[in-house]
C-alpha cells in the first residue's frame, strides 16, 4: 500500500504538476483502500496503460497490488486530474 500510494504521490507532483492532491485511507475487517486524487493535468490512463507501453511506475504500481490479491483502478483523461484507487486484502493470498 506505501508503495502505491508514494507512487501515485511521485506521479501527481512531478509529471502531473498538480495543486492538490488528496489521500483517503479506509480499513475494513477484510479490506485496505486507499483513494489518491489529484488536480493535475491528467492523461489517458487506456492509452498509458496498455501492454508495451512504457509507464514502469504505474506497471510496477499494477504488478505489486495485484500479485498480493488486490485491485488497482486508475481513472483519468487529459486536463481532468487523475483517481486512484487501491484495494488491498488485509490477508495474504493462500
Amino acid at each position: 500500500m506505501f508503495l502505491a500510494v508514494r507512487e501515485a504521490l511521485h506521479n501527481a507532483f512531478h509529471h502531473a504538476h498538480a495543486d492538490r492532491v488528496t489521500v483517503t485511507l479506509r480499513f475494513t475487517r477484510r479490506w485496505a483502500h486507499a483513494g489518491i486524487v489529484d488536480d493535475g493535468v491528467g492523461f489517458d490512463a487506456d492509452a498509458v496503460l496498455v501492454p508495451g507501453h512504457r509507464a514502469p511506475g504505474l506497471r510496477s504500481m499494477t504488478d505489486r497490488i495485484e500479485d498480493v490479491g488486490g485491485r488497482l483502478l486508475i481513472v483519468s483523461g487529459p486536463a481532468g486530474g487523475t483517481h486512484i484507487d487501491v484495494h488491498l486484502p488485509l490477508r495474504p493470498r493462500k
